[in-house]
């Protein structure tokens, strides 16, 4: 699959030139100002989209048609960031990878500073987190709520890791120069990893998910205890 700035996506077969269906911004529904950010579930299903101007589509890869839109994201903040998670597996207490069946819940990170979870199967909302200067950590283990947390400091998001072991747990990195271990299961923050000096451009999770490292703006490529 492939997209483009000028909100073209294609859903390609790699033995033929032939694409298997494209989406344009001709399609008023798939309307994002330019796609930003793009994620496939586990299953290849379906994919999600992330626009330039906060909109989020979620399309059926057999139907070759937006079945979803999320509205989360503030108006004309771009969608920087999408990540799958395995919410399911997580709450019944195992282990299992993101990979595993059952995987329904996508993480998308936007320049509004929020970083929204969503529920595909009903296309509803479960948390909204946001990067502030400082932030309550909530001891776990808790029970899984609908839950808003509401903050007045926002910067951007600039990416999203899922705890390759533990699919519940997520890593956001922002220009406020910190990465944020989330709980995704009730929007609990786990830790907040400080060391930057500007905003931090990505980050990546060690094998086992045990460490995060991150690379800045200030030159510098700092390693993290995730959790």
């Amino acid at each position: 699959m492939t997209a483009c700035g000028d909100n073209t996506l294609i859903y390609w077969d790699p033995r033929s030139p032939t694409p298997l269906f494209k989406l344009t911004g001709q399609d008023a529904r798939f309307d994002l100002g330019g796609i930003t950010s793009l994620a496939i579930n586990p299953a290849s299903t379906i994919a999600v989209v992330g626009g330039a101007e906060g909109g989020v589509r979620v399309v059926s890869l057999s139907k070759g048609e937006v079945i979803s839109a999320l509205g989360g994201h503030a108006e004309s903040q771009s969608v920087e960031a999408i990540a799958f998670v395995n919410i399911v597996a997580a709450a019944d207490g195992s282990s299992a990878p993101v990979g595993s069946a059952g995987a329904g819940t996508v993480v998308t990170g936007a320049t509004d500073g929020k970083v929204c979870i969503w529920d595909l199967n009903t296309s509803r909302l479960r948390t909204t987190l946001e990067h502030k200067v400082s932030c309550d950590v909530v001891p776990l283990p808790m029970m899984l709520t609908m839950t808003t947390l509401t903050h007045s400091t926002q910067d951007a998001v600039t990416s999203l890791l899922v705890h390759p072991m533990k699919p519940h747990i997520i890593v956001s990195s922002s220009a406020d120069h910190t990465l944020r271990t989330w709980d995704a299961r009730a929007g609990a923050l786990i830790r907040e990893h400080k060391g930057h000096q500007e905003l931090i451009n990505g980050a990546a999770l060690g094998h086992g998910g045990e460490t995060v490292i991150s690379a800045g703006d200030d030159g510098a490529c700092l390693v993290f205890g995730t959790e």
